[in-house]
């Protein structure tokens, strides 16, 4: 696995597990391999850390693919409380990130993987994180939708040799859509991004619900 690469204080990662060896060797076969990664542990993350370290890894986005995917790395070491799940968080954001919002949204990642031993509930497809904090690239959104992969041909599991590693697609959201989501399920919510033609990779201002 590399090296992180940005600032002095991120550290190189902890020796991972047979299992995030698979997980991160799946995310080089798919996403193919990239030399940006942060790595955050409990001296260089604010406030509540549950995991030895994360890694935060970015494919920068392209002329073939106009997504800036960040995907993390070692949430999997510890099954979620309460359950026998483990997960990863993966988050995409429309077009290229620069360097100084790249680094804020790797540690918005890496503090949202320490949320199932911060509030002891294990996170999980179709969930929603409220009161997430300022989410970096998306200023109009407050709140998180955990969601699974967005057809039938995607995909949202790592298949290790010891369990299956949910990978949970962070999507953004206002109050309008959480609101939406939470009172009338998830496909109400992709009835109304289908609406209003919704780009979820994209930041959005608080929409009033249909």
């Amino acid at each position: 696995m590399e090296a992180a690469a940005g600032r002095d204080y991120l550290r190189p990662m902890s020796p991972p597990s047979r299992l995030v060896k698979q997980v991160f060797r799946e995310q080089t076969e798919r996403y193919g391999d990239t030399g940006h990664a942060l790595t955050f542990d409990s001296s260089t993350l604010h406030g509540f850390t549950a995991l030895e370290s994360v890694l935060v890894r970015v494919w920068p986005a392209d002329a073939e693919v106009d997504v800036t995917t960040f995907m993390t790395t070692g949430m999997s070491e510890r099954t979620m409380p309460g359950s026998t799940l483990r997960a990863e968080l993966h988050l995409g954001v429309r077009g290229s990130v620069d360097p100084e919002t790249t680094e804020r949204v790797c540690r918005f990642l890496a503090g949202l993987a320490q949320e199932p031993w911060r509030s002891l509930r294990a996170l999980d497809w179709g969930q929603v994180v409220e009161n997430a904090g300022r989410i970096p690239a998306f200023p109009h959104c407050s709140s998180v939708l955990l969601h699974p992969r967005f057809s039938s041909e995607g995909w949202d599991t790592f298949e290790t040799t010891e369990q299956p590693v949910k990978l949970l697609f962070v999507v953004p959201i206002p109050e309008s859509e959480r609101r939406i989501v939470q009172e009338r399920g998830l496909e109400a919510l992709h009835a109304y991004w289908e609406q209003r033609g919704v780009d979820v990779l994209a930041d959005r201002s608080a929409l009033p619900s249909p």
